[in-house]
């Protein structure tokens, strides 16, 4: 409040208006939909590596919409990801023993991976006698996506199953069956176990007591991959037959033992036998054994620490990352719960490094063994169970995944709930393909109708964009039956289906009032059906926004219709004219108590009208009888009274001219 005059004189008070606001981005994609990872709030990505970096690497074949529609033009995507409780699909491996070896398991839930498909090609050593190593091909609708060559169980090769799987897959990831997502026990401060070279070795029974100790004859780690077999002999089944068995090389075989005495005699490269009873007259010949593995081999000065699971089984192997820390102390933590671990580092009474939240779950950004690759101090192995004789899925000419169950039609909902918070938005996309039957899906659609129809009572106007099913493909009635179930000013059916997201990047290129019609689509991931002109005819009428092709200009939507029969061009003229409105209303908001300020709010949306009929987006009428637009703000008594100021606004959008008659004078 200015102060009063005192000597005789004038006094200038300066009131500014709001500023004008900026016009927002248009053509900005809200895509619902079931995602790897990620967070729940809606999150704005503008390239696919930010995409799957945020949302885990299977994101782009879950919501395959997002690719697309950034190939095509859109700039900037707002991810809503549905919090499923729907399970993911697996297929189990199994080894020659027919025993369960490793779990590969789709990276995010829902029935999109029950189409996806595994190969397993053994490759033999030289003789043909055993598994060198394996190939494992995934498909999906068929195809090769994913090769891994020369996989081995040696959780020390560079070659590991499960490291190559869970670090390179886009797709799965694999468990051993026995441990799964299961996490170490705790243990209270221990160190790295060190000292000099031990040789691995198994002692088998004869009964129920030790008879005879395998070891390996070169002391180090190399000793826990080998493993011994007792069978019969296959000419004299009175007689024993040892196999031993080194990972990855050929067996090599001692039959027709008949007593102690052969089983002392034999000289073999890899072990050396020992029978428990120094007595010859009571030793005894071991019991017939699938398969036991020599184990507690290690290197010379190879510090390391086993983590064990609820079993008492080695879990995971912790190593120092230097020798500086080869005398620290480590410290794992359950915190009360099953949910995560933390590992904590301790040197000389010093804490050097702590880890929480740590999980066994190799698609989970705290999977332990990839949150301990960045540390200073520590690496880590997550180790596998090994029994009987083989640890090497056996061959598998394909097989199928399963199990992965479809989400719900209200987790969608709620993911379109949690969308309008962005406000930016102006399209919207709910990627159900793949995930959803058809009638769901259906469901879904019209939940966006009904958000889009919300939002634009809100002024947070955007179009809903949804295709037809596959199953409606070349079903022109049950297309048109479609198009009245999502009818709308608000929606965009398209046809063939799993084209929306082509259309959403063209809109996103184009300028706000140009017509999609005739414009041409870059990119389609969906097979395209040649549609008859008398088809096609059909479907424009029936409102449907078909994507064909048309010679000489490639792939073209034919015309670009809303499902009421709106243009779309139209329908987006008159959202971007309501939203900018709106955001310039908002900042008068408390200020339009004098005619002054009202008039200064018109200005502000006369001066943004008037850049929108230079622009092209709003034009007079062809008779010249009515202007571009019309603004008028005021306030009636009764108005003021309650506070209401109100704006009438009249706007004529570009209209799309989408046919031309030609008339040829033909002259003699």
């Amino acid at each position: 409040m200015p102060s009063p005059l005192i000597i005789p004189g004038v006094q200038v008070t300066a009131l500014f208006e709001p500023e004008p606001v900026l016009p927002g981005a248009i053509g900005i994609l809200g895509v619902v939909g079931i995602t790897d990872r990620g967070p729940a709030a809606p999150t704005a990505i503008g390239n696919m590596s930010e995409f799957t970096a945020l949302f885990g690497p299977a994101s782009r074949f879950t919501m395959p919409e997002v690719r697309t529609a950034l190939t095509n033009g859109v700039a900037q995507v707002v991810v809503a990801r549905v919090m499923s409780k729907a399970e993911k699909a697996l297929l189990i491996l199994k080894d020659s023993d027919n025993e369960s070896v490793v779990v590969l398991e789709a990276r995010a839930e829902g029935t999109w991976a029950n189409k996806l498909k595994a190969r397993v090609t053994e490759v033999k050593t030289p003789l043909g006698t055993a598994v060198k190593y394996v190939n494992i091909d995934l498909l999906l609708n068929g195809e090769v996506v994913e090769s891994f060559k020369g996989l081995v169980m040696d959780e020390e090769s560079p070659n590991y199953l499960f490291d190559r799987i869970n670090q390179e897959s886009r797709l799965v990831v694999a468990y051993d069956h026995t441990f799964l997502e299961a996490l170490p026990k705790t243990i209270s401060a221990t160190q790295f176990s060190t000292g000099s070279a031990t040789a691995a070795s198994v002692v088998l029974d004869s009964g129920s007591a030790p008879a005879l100790t395998v070891t390996a004859k070169t002391p180090g780690r190399s000793g826990n991959k080998i493993a011994i077999i007792v069978r019969d002999d296959d000419d004299d089944p009175a007689k024993l037959a040892i196999e031993v068995r080194k990972e990855g090389e050929d067996p090599i075989v001692h039959p027709g033992l008949a007593a102690p005495a052969d089983i002392k005699a034999l000289n073999n490269s890899l072990v050396s036998f020992t029978f428990v009873e120094t007595d010859p007259t009571k030793q005894k010949m071991p019991d017939k054994t699938a398969g036991k593995w020599l184990t507690g081999g290690r290197d010379a000065d190879d510090p390391a620490l086993l983590l064990l699971g609820d079993a008492a089984t080695p879990q995971v192997e912790l190593l120092p990352a230097s020798e500086a820390v080869n005398d620290a102390e480590i410290i794992v933590d359950r915190n009360g719960n099953n949910s995560a671990v933390a590992i904590t580092v301790r040197l000389d009474g010093q804490e050097l490094e702590s880890f929480g939240g740590l999980v066994m779950d190799p698609d989970d950004p705290r999977y332990l063994v990839d949150v301990l690759r960045q540390s200073k101090t520590l690496r880590a192995r997550d180790l596998a169970p090994r029994s009987l004789a083989n640890t090497l899925p056996r061959q598998l000419a394909i097989d199928t995944f399963h199990d992965g169950t479809e989400p719900l039609v209200d987790e969608y909902m709620t993911a379109l709930d949690n969308l309008e918070l962005a406000e930016e938005v102006d399209l919207v996309i709910a990627s159900t393909a793949g995930q959803l039957r058809e009638g769901p899906a259906l469901q879904v659609q019209q939940a966006v109708v009904a958000h889009c129809t919300r939002m634009a009572d809100k002024a947070r106007t955007r179009i809903g964009l949804g295709s037809i099913f596959d199953s409606e493909n070349d079903k022109i009635g049950e297309i048109l039956g479609h198009a009245d179930d999502v009818r709308s000013d608000h929606f965009i059916l398209t046809a063939p289906a799993r084209t929306e997201a082509a259309l959403a990047g063209l809109l996103g290129r184009l300028d706000y009032f140009r017509s999609p019609t005739f414009k041409t689509i870059a990119s389609i991931d969906a097979p395209l059906v040649p549609y008859t002109d008398s088809e096609l005819s059909k479907l424009i009428i029936g409102n449907v926004a078909v994507i064909t092709k048309r010679t000489g200009m490639g792939t073209v939507t034919v015309k670009g219709l809303l499902t009421s029969s709106r243009q779309i061009n139209v329908q987006r003229t008159a959202n971007v004219a309501v939203r900018r409105v709106k955001a310039i209303a908002d900042r008068f908001i408390g200020l339009l108590n004098d005619d002054g300020t009202r008039n200064a709010l018109r200005q502000q949306v006369i001066a943004m009208f008037l850049q929108m009929e230079k622009d092209g987006a709003i034009v007079p009428s062809v008779d010249g009888v009515r202007p571009a637009f019309s603004v008028a703000v005021y306030s009636s008594p009764n108005d003021a009274a309650t506070g209401i100021v109100r704006i009438d606004v009249a706007m004529l959008p570009v209209h799309a001219i989408d046919y031309i008659y030609a008339t040829l004078l033909v002259q003699n």
